[in-house]
């Protein structure tokens, strides 16, 4: 059975074109090693497929939900959120920066201002 390669929502397009890839898989040994052989390794890539679906079925939903959540935050969200105990709006990754960058203090030391006093007597 060929399953036509089609993308859409839940992973379903990557699944059929998997599908439609293991009777080959397993029919020419693609990507399979056998013992033995020189590194004492073996892997069956058919089986490492099946073990992918095992997996990819119910990751699908999560990574999902978490798309839509993503978008979601982004777009009604305003792109801030709370940060988490402080009540402080955090900027979002998305937004473009307009912050100025701050200059350097000049001669900051580890001790703080009182060291900073002792230096700057001592350039004057």
């Amino acid at each position: 059975m060929r399953v036509p390669c089609t993308g859409n929502p839940l992973a379903a397009g990557e699944l059929g074109c998997l599908f439609s890839s293991l009777d080959y898989v397993k029919a020419h040994r693609v990507l399979t090693w056998s013992l033995p052989n020189a590194h004492n390794f073996a892997l069956n890539w058919w089986l490492f497929l099946w073990i992918v679906v095992a997996i990819y079925v119910p990751g699908s939903y999560t990574m999902y939900t978490h798309m839509l959540g993503q978008r979601s935050k982004e777009l009604y969200g305003g792109g801030k959120k709370a940060a988490a105990g402080t009540g402080k709006e955090v900027a979002s990754p998305m937004a473009p920066a307009v912050e100025a960058a701050a200059p350097a203090p000049a001669a900051v030391s580890a001790d703080g201002p009182r060291m900073r006093k002792h230096q700057t007597a001592l350039e004057q």
